[in-house]
């Protein structure tokens, strides 16, 4: 079977000038899309089932989920330009998806199941979309930004219930809801995405945070206009779950 693969030829100015942006209008057909043909949902199934009895309520009152899937798609933003300045194109593509690959020797993006062909950023670098509702897409016609556009990471929270209560001992230490909020930093978050996860108001996940700061067990981190919080060792330590035992 011959194999379909799109070539991107990167240069050594195309990690500068490459961007991350989120697409509202993309994400909106691609959601209205799937309403009317479940069938086609694949990995959003759950979240589609979910969401269809309740259509014409959600319609109306669109705000949770919206601020939620909003929330995702700004956290894998943060990330992936995390990689791409700090490590390369390997890092930022890496389980972007699995048709997309590094081709570290020739300086290309592979990007598989599309017409075979080659494209060169010049300098202008690479446009990365994240998307919660279809897999992947390019758009490498001249006339337009060269765009790629991938899942982000961590859409299955979209469908997955809030998480359970955090551990007793911790929630005796901190209080519940700081317990939680450490808890839910396994991974760096903004405000927004732990408020939407954690069902905190954006005021109340602010001052809790800004103690867990002074305390030395979460630090932040400003990218463009977002700020991400994250655990220190101290509070790895503490939020780790362990069994109790001694010697």
């Amino acid at each position: 079977m011959t194999r379909k693969v799109q070539e991107v030829r990167v240069g050594p100015h195309d990690i500068a000038a490459s961007r991350f942006a989120i697409a509202p209008l993309h994400e909106l057909v691609a959601l209205l899309g799937l309403l009317a043909n479940p069938a086609l949902a694949g990995p959003m199934t759950p979240w589609i089932t979910r969401v269809t009895p309740a259509y014409r309520r959600i319609v109306r009152d669109p705000a949770v989920r919206a601020v939620a899937k909003r929330a995702i798609l700004d956290q894998d933003l943060l990330y992936r330009a995390g990689r791409l300045a700090a490590y390369g194109w390997a890092e930022a593509l890496d389980d972007l998806s699995p048709r997309v690959r590094w081709r570290a020797a020739d300086s290309v993006i592979e990007v598989h199941g599309f017409a075979d062909g080659r494209v060169d950023l010049d300098g202008r670098g690479l446009l990365f979309v994240p998307t919660a509702f279809f897999d992947l897409a390019a758009q490498l016609e001249p006339a337009w930004p060269r765009s790629l556009f991938y899942r982000a990471r961590g859409v299955a929270t979209l469908w997955e219930t809030r998480p359970g209560p955090p551990p007793e001992a911790l929630a005796n230490l901190l209080g519940r809801s700081r317990a939680a909020l450490l808890a839910a930093l396994a991974d760096p978050a903004t405000t927004t995405w732990l408020s939407a996860r954690l069902g905190m108001t954006l005021g109340a996940v602010g001052d809790h945070l800004r103690t867990l700061r002074e305390a030395g067990l979460v630090t932040r981190s400003r990218t463009g206009r977002s700020v991400l919080y994250t655990r220190t060792a101290l509070g790895h330590a503490l939020a780790t779950p362990h069994d109790g035992g001694g010697t």
